[in-house]
């Protein structure tokens, strides 16, 4: 019952309005295959931030981290180093 009022609270909630007030380095990920957040909306997201990007991890689904780690790892160490020194 729990996980699935998560995941009803999740699909329910919106924040788009709030993602323009962060202002940390932000990098969106998404799986290729993913149909629950597809790279669509890990774009449109991104958009939403000043200075975001997004990347999509080819071959991969929801999970990229499991399914692609090498790839996500590459992902996260070139944003942090870029973010120490951008």
């Amino acid at each position: 019952d729990g996980y699935l009022a998560t995941c009803a609270m999740l699909r329910e909630s919106d924040l788009r309005d709030r993602a323009g007030a962060i202002r940390a380095p932000t990098l969106c990920v998404a799986g290729e295959h993913d149909a629950t957040t597809p790279p669509a909306l890990a774009r449109e997201t991104a958009a939403l931030i000043e200075g975001a990007r997004a990347e999509t991890i080819p071959g991969a689904a929801h999970i990229p981290c499991i399914e692609k780690p090498a790839e996500v790892a590459a992902l996260i160490e070139a944003h942090l180093s870029g973010a120490r020194h951008g």
